[in-house]
């Protein structure tokens, strides 16, 4: 059974930890939202997210796997597809729901939050944008690139990009799963690949 209102307090908690503006900020929203009692809305025709299930197999987070039929009921789609601005050849292996945002399953017009879904075995090469930008890992396990560092990041961690910051993530044996949010200039006009 689909809880939204579980889910975007399970998010909540994830960014109030973060100990920054922009995850306070998002916790707020995600609290804030949740207590309207919102149903769960699907804009997008459906996509197959039988990769995105199998994640849920490699040390997730206890409250993730509670809430992993919601969380395969949202909005999910191919990231970066529809408008081209990831190559399709990466594309078709990550998938990306944003739950509040301005364009979003819940409207919201001062961030982004969602979850975002990399198949194991691939470079998601080198990128940059506007936004800050926090990912929390749910299941799964990836190295994390961010300018010159490269650091392997499990169940748990935080990975911080400052606006602008060069930034990559590689999956080997294992796929990830994480909750992202986006704060300040949330417009995708200056995301591009540079990898």
């Amino acid at each position: 059974m689909a809880d939204m209102s579980a889910l975007l307090t399970f998010l909540s908690t994830l960014f109030a930890v973060e100990n920054r503006p922009g995850g306070d900020a998002a916790a707020k929203a995600l609290t804030e939202i949740a207590a309207t009692n919102p149903p769960l809305v699907n804009l997008e025709p459906p996509v197959d997210t039988s990769a995105l299930a199998r994640v849920f197999d490699y040390a997730p987070n206890p409250q993730a796997v509670a809430l992993k039929d919601t969380i395969l009921s949202l909005d999910w789609h191919y990231s970066g597809l529809a408008d081209g601005r990831i190559r399709e050849d990466i594309a078709r292996h990550m998938l990306t729901t944003e739950i509040i945002g301005r364009n979003a399953m819940l409207p919201c017009d001062h961030l982004r939050v969602g979850f975002f879904f990399q198949q194991a075995g691939l470079d998601y090469v080198t990128r940059v944008h506007a936004a800050e930008e926090t990912f929390i890992m749910v299941a799964g396990a990836a190295d994390w690139r961010c300018y010159d560092t490269t650091t392997t990041r499990k169940t748990g961690d935080i990975i911080f990009h400052p606006s602008m910051a060069p930034h990559a993530s590689v999956t080997h044996d294992q796929p990830l799963l994480a909750a992202w949010r986006w704060t300040g200039d949330i417009g995708y006009d200056l995301y591009k690949l540079t990898g």
